[in-house]
């Protein structure tokens, strides 16, 4: 018996071309992460029939669908304008593939597989088949940079319950995939989360202590088709972005600008970089943010000034220009 580490654990990311049918990992689709968690959520059906006691019978298994979360630091590829390895999960929040190292949004919904590889190879191998990104968050001023997501898919597929899956939690593949040989890594490494910029409304946040983009992307899976026990097909609802922070209060005449458009609830646009070295710097433009009321925190040394979550908008109902992110 050998145990399995998780430090040992490898993940890779690949774009579906038709939802439900599994891609197979090339060493390029390699990509670092933090935590990566998969499991399939089987309802357990029970009959409501009286029964003449006060026990209970077995009931039977009913519908699955995959759960995930993707936790890792926010690097990039080395090269500007050339996008990091996790790129899939970027294009299944922005719903398409970046352009010249930029990602803006569409309506389209993006799905993948999620692989995770661990040792020995004899351990049990996973994958998300089907999976679609429902939440995302990218935490900003912390001492390294780092992001989070999360979702659901058509099923996770093990190597060791390959043999008895349903065809449908197999993704047409013929076996269970072995990991690949080799790993390509597109990661220029570590950035410090507290170096870059932040400017709101056209106010250079000197004082900026945190900063937080989180969103929901309204991605989701039919999960109530009859005669399926997995979930059939992608569908999507409204997104909802937001924008939150907090900084020292101070008397300049930006920081009460700021306080005057929250209270207002006058649109405006932030734009956060992200690092200061070429090839790992991103930069966050989020547009027309209705910021949250703010309000004062007196516990420390210093008045710190935070503003709750303010919804983005697109420009026009048609523009799709709540978020974008660049690879620089």
């Amino acid at each position: 018996m050998s145990k399995c580490f998780s430090r040992l654990e490898r993940a890779y990311l690949t774009k579906e071309t038709t939802y439900g049918t599994a891609v197979v990992p090339t060493a390029t689709e390699a990509s670092r992460h933090i935590k990566l968690n998969m499991f399939n959520q089987t309802q357990l059906l029970r009959r409501r029939d009286k029964t003449g006691s006060r026990s209970q019978t077995a009931g039977v298994r009913g519908r699955t669908v995959a759960r995930w979360t993707w936790e890792s630091s926010l690097y990039g590829s080395g090269t500007p304008g050339t996008v990091p390895d996790y790129d899939v999960l970027l294009q299944m929040i922005f719903g398409q593939a970046a352009t010249a190292g930029v990602y803006s949004l569409t309506d389209t919904i993006v799905t993948g597989n999620l692989w995770s590889f661990r040792r020995p190879s004899t351990a049990d191998q996973r994958v998300v088949i089907g999976a679609v990104l429902q939440n995302f968050q990218f935490n900003l001023g912390q001492d390294v940079a780092e992001w989070t997501c999360d979702g659901i898919g058509l099923g996770m597929l093990t190597s060791k319950g390959y043999a008895t899956a349903d065809d449908d939690l197999k993704g047409g593949l013929g076996s269970f995939p072995s990991e690949p040989g080799t790993q390509t890594y597109l990661d220029a490494g570590l950035i410090a989360g507290f170096t870059g910029s932040i400017e709101v409304d056209g106010v250079t946040l000197a004082a900026i202590r945190t900063a937080t983009i989180k969103g929901s992307t309204g991605n989701a899976l039919v999960e109530d088709a009859f005669g399926h026990y997995y979930p059939v097909d992608p569908e999507g609802d409204e997104r909802k972005f937001s924008f939150s922070f907090n900084a020292y209060d101070d008397d300049t005449a930006g920081m009460a600008q700021l306080k005057e458009a929250a209270e207002k609830k006058t649109e405006i646009t932030a734009n956060i970089t992200v690092g200061t070295v070429a090839g790992n710097t991103f930069t966050f433009t989020i547009a027309g943010v209705q910021m949250d009321q703010s309000q004062l925190d007196d516990s420390g040394r210093s008045y710190v000034v935070n503003f709750g979550d303010g919804q983005a908008n697109s420009s026009t109902a048609t523009a799709l220009d709540e978020l974008t992110m660049e690879c620089a």
